[in-house]
């Protein structure tokens, strides 16, 4: 029996980019973007897993369907998954207040790609909330510990010593 070739970081860039397709077009799943993209749903999961032969039909059909991803992207996980050419980088450049398919893809891309770093960063930030909390817990235990030595009336400086 022949082996598949497995690529989960193949598989979790179909599954980025089929995301994206679904809230671009305003989906209700994975299985309407494969039928968007006349896919068989089924072999969806197994690209999304990283089965490379299903990964590349699909990121094959993705980009001949939308010009604006990239390919290299699918195949190497290099440079970002939407090509960067013509960006708008700000909605205000915008002249008759309509924006092409193309050019949304691209400005969503980029604030995908800002809040997946706010998001990074927020988690850091817990982090180290979660550490200074816990060592204020240990402080005020410590705390407590002394002034209970201290109301039994045991010499604390001396138990120091003892330690």
């Amino acid at each position: 029996m022949e082996k598949k070739e497995i690529n989960p970081e193949m598989g979790q860039r179909i599954r980025r980019a089929i995301n994206y397709i679904v809230y671009i077009e305003d989906l209700n799943s994975r299985q309407d973007a494969a039928q968007l993209l006349e896919k068989d749903s089924g072999n969806l999961s197994k690209a999304i897993k990283g089965f490379v032969t299903y990964a590349k039909t699909y990121y094959t059909a993705i980009c001949a369907k939308y010009q604006s991803f990239n390919k290299d992207w699918f195949a190497t996980g290099m440079g970002e998954m939407l090509k960067s050419d013509g960006v708008v980088e700000n909605i205000n450049e915008v002249e008759d207040d309509t924006l092409s398919k193309d050019a949304l893809f691209k400005l969503i891309n980029k604030l995908m790609s800002q809040n997946e770093k706010l998001i990074d960063t927020n988690a850091k930030q817990q982090q180290t909330i979660d550490d200074q909390r816990q060592e204020i817990k240990d402080l005020q235990a410590e705390n407590r510990k002394i002034s209970a030595q201290k109301a039994n009336g045991e010499d604390v400086a001396a138990g120091a010593l003892a330690v």
